[in-house]
């Protein structure tokens, strides 16, 4: 099995501090708006609720969205090494086609003398 590791980029920990006060703080304001209001089907205490989960949503398709951006730059940059190799490899193989004429060219030349 193949695991490739790579290291958290800073974005990627702001991310996550963001998305955890995100939780904690969406929590005590639910909190806040359910020890004030007393109901919890009120209008205030949907609207709340539903934006918090909004958020949270927001900050998982963040989330996913960088680490889709790094794994497609990982890819790229293997893409490129793979071209340069295809590179060198063609050239490789060019000059070996040139010898292979040439030696052709001197057995065709001995054999109509």
């Amino acid at each position: 099995m193949l695991v490739i590791s790579r290291r958290t980029t800073f974005f990627e920990k702001i991310l996550l501090i963001a998305g955890f006060f995100i939780g904690v703080l969406g929590f005590f304001i639910i909190n806040t708006i359910y020890v004030n209001s007393g109901r919890v089907f009120g209008f205030d205490m949907v609207t709340v609720v539903f934006l918090w989960i909004i958020l949270l949503f927001m900050m998982i398709i963040v989330a996913t969205a960088e680490n889709q951006k790094e794994e497609s730059l990982n890819i790229s940059r293997e893409l490129h090494e793979e071209t340069k190799l295809m590179k060198s490899l063609m050239k490789e193989q060019v000059y070996e086609i040139k010898l292979l004429r040439q030696d052709l060219a001197k057995l065709n030349s001995k054999k109509r003398k």
